[in-house]
């Protein structure tokens, strides 16, 4: 197949990250409503004067969409519920946020999110299903950025610290706080491992497998770690290092037990000659006591090592099984999405061509309205219920795996201690004499000393079997590490030209953009280059070192971040979730004609490209009068009074 063919077919089938607002709801303390807004596909203009309101509205859906924003103005500390309704990857969702208030007054910083699976007039009603989500990942528990990622379809990325959605939205959201040299929203504890990761995620230029190779690495390391400290605890308790082996303990018990039978034979041999026969009952029923004992107690283990086993068997397959099952229902959900593209043109009873005459979201054929969504909604409810379930059950399973191989060792003990006990009766049964002279009471005292070594050693034996089942494991794991650190760097090697792929499309639309700019800043008149460095956090042209005015500066900021974002509309690889949000597009001084002028260049360029595939929402003091009156607006325009 022809390489760009097949890149084609490639970028055809894959899933494409999309967010939608399709409604902001506030409500106040009071249970009234503060804001309630409806917003569309394409582009939706928020325009207002100067102190209206409008950055409160872009900090408020900031916030609903995970954002970590505090700073709010006081009338924002009035409200206490911010509802966003979205259409993530086709499936409609509904975030609720609460605006908690320290007992000082402040926004707490990590509220976290309940997710209704439905729209706002369902969730509102109560009549659809909803989850609590807190902000923060655990070990058992999932955050809301988890599973606002898996919907999408974004792979859960580790920098320094889990990526949140929080900071997905700081290169998603253009605000006006921010220095203008900060090509990221800022904030203060910043570090350019994060920036690096964010900006590597929304440009597509890791795959799963990596992600997920990245993620086995982190718990591959973790399960060494463990195994690492597991083993220096149980040496402790072993001898040196010669003498510590199971081989070592197994030849030592030989050696006693040979020693034993030995002094058994010399004892039967002493005593063949003697008359009186004194039964030892004492000794042999107290063995025969034990014996039974340890035969209960073996075969106990026995049951509870077995057991064990079945439920490991059993959780390995419920996971295959869980993830047969999310492979099933994501062909189903490409499968519903594909057959929502057929069109009837005829009547399937009559044969009569359809009237085309239709508005969406009804039936051609009886004009009742329809919800294609509902079943992605659902199939995507259930895929984050599985992967929950998957990934409790892989918890459940190291445990169980770590669990046998102590119970193991603890089997390998009884039986040898049974074994041992068991020949100690043999021993006793055969010699039914009382031993009547001082050499024969030595030999039996002698006999004695020996059964309790071996029993140390059977203790030993314990510990040191379980040792090298920990070395083996330890063995195991360095050998997967050694594994997956090589396919992460076969697989870092592929992203270089992807990567290249994005920054060229980044440089040809941010050139655009600039080129385009009312003749106020020579350099972007004439700009035949143009660079975001993601990682330190700047763009430039030419010269890094070059110094522009603060508004040109914030010009340059601005076309970096819808550069980005246009980007994505041209290469389906990328996972920006085609959604962009700005507060007030003339920020930093820049003049009224200079703010108008990039709002055509933006519009007039994303004509190009379908309204259904993305979302633009931004406020501006500046509108013209074309677009005051135009369907790109959202709401009426606010003034201080209004």
């Amino acid at each position: 197949m022809d390489l760009n063919l097949e890149q084609n077919f490639l970028y055809q089938n894959m899933i494409v990250s999309k967010l939608f607002v399709q409604r902001l709801y506030i409500l106040t303390r009071d249970g009234n409503v503060a804001y309630d807004e409806q917003f569309h596909r394409g582009v939706n203009i928020i325009r207002g004067d100067n102190s209206s309101g409008k950055s409160t509205i872009t900090h408020l859906l900031f916030y609903g969409l995970g954002g970590s924003y505090v700073d709010f103005v006081p009338q924002v500390k009035l409200c206490q519920y911010v509802f966003v309704e979205v259409c993530i990857s086709d499936c409609i969702l509904t975030l609720k946020r609460e605006i908690k208030l320290t007992e000082d007054g402040r926004v707490e910083t990590m509220a976290g999110m309940q997710i209704f699976w439905g729209n706002l007039t369902e969730a509102l009603s109560g009549i659809c299903e909803s989850h609590y989500f807190g902000y923060k990942t655990t070990d058992k528990t999932k955050s809301f950025s988890n599973v606002l990622f898996e919907i999408l379809g974004l792979p859960i990325v580790v920098g320094d610290n889990n990526i949140t959605m929080h900071q997905l939205l700081r290169l998603m959201y253009v605000d006006q706080e921010s220095p203008t040299g900060s090509l990221f929203m800022f904030e203060t504890f910043d570090n350019q491992i994060t920036r690096e990761t964010v900006a590597e995620l929304l440009m597509g230029v890791y795959d799963a497998e990596l992600y997920d190779a990245k993620l086995t690495l982190r718990d591959l390391q973790k399960s060494l770690s463990e195994t690492n400290a597991d083993i220096k605890t149980v040496k402790e308790f072993l001898p040196r290092a010669e003498e510590s082996s199971s081989a070592f303990l197994l030849s030592m018990i030989n050696a006693k037990e040979n020693e034993m039978q030995q002094l058994s034979d010399l004892i039967q041999k002493r005593r063949s000659g003697l008359v009186v026969n004194i039964p030892i009952v004492n000794n042999s029923e107290r063995l025969k006591k034990k014996i039974a004992f340890l035969r209960k107690d073996l075969e106990k283990q026995n049951d509870k090592v077995e057991r064990i086993k079945n439920e490991i068997d059993d959780t390995e397959l419920f996971i295959v099984a869980l993830e047969e099952r999310r492979k099933a229902l994501n062909n189903s959900i490409q499968l519903r999405k594909s057959l929502d593209n057929l069109v009837l043109e005829f009547c399937p009873e009559c044969l009569t061509q359809l009237d085309h005459n239709v508005a969406d979201g009804h039936c051609r054929l009886c004009k009742a309205p329809i919800d294609n969504t509902r079943g992605i909604r659902q199939a995507k409810r259930f895929d984050l219920e599985m992967s929950f379930q998957i990934q409790e059950s892989k918890v459940v399973l190291e445990q169980s795996k770590n669990e046998l191989l102590e119970e193991k060792s603890i089997l390998q003990r009884l039986k040898s201690e049974l074994k041992t006990q068991e020949k100690v009766l043999f021993d006793q049964l055969k010699d039914v004499q009382s031993p009547q002279d001082e050499e024969v009471d030595n030999m039996i005292y002698t006999k004695g000393l020996l059964e309790g070594e071996i029993l140390q050693y059977r203790t030993m034996l314990e510990k040191a079997t379980y040792y090298e089942s920990l070395l083996n494991k330890k063995a195991e794991i360095e050998i997967a590490i050694e594994k997956t650190v090589g396919f992460i760097r076969a697989k870092q090697s592929q992203k270089k030209a992807r990567e290249k792929e994005v920054y060229d499309k980044i440089r040809e639309i941010g050139i655009y953009l600039l080129q385009h700019d009312l003749d106020r800043q020579q350099e972007f008149s004439n700009a035949d280059d143009f660079f975001v460095d993601f990682s330190n956090n700047i763009v430039y042209l030419s010269n890094i070192h070059s110094k522009y005015s603060a508004s040109s500066n914030f010009y340059l900021k601005i076309v970096a971040r819808f550069a980005l974002f246009i980007s994505s509309l041209e290469l389906p690889f990328m996972r920006y979730p085609r959604f962009i949000f700005a507060d007030n597009m003339e920020d930093k001084g820049i003049e009224e004609i200079r703010a108008q002028n990039f709002q055509r260049v933006l519009i007039d360029k994303l004509a190009n490209y379908s309204d259904d595939e993305y979302q633009v929402i931004y406020t501006t003091s500046y509108i013209t009068k074309e677009l005051d009156d135009s369907p790109y607006v959202v709401g009426s325009k606010y003034s201080k009074e209004n």
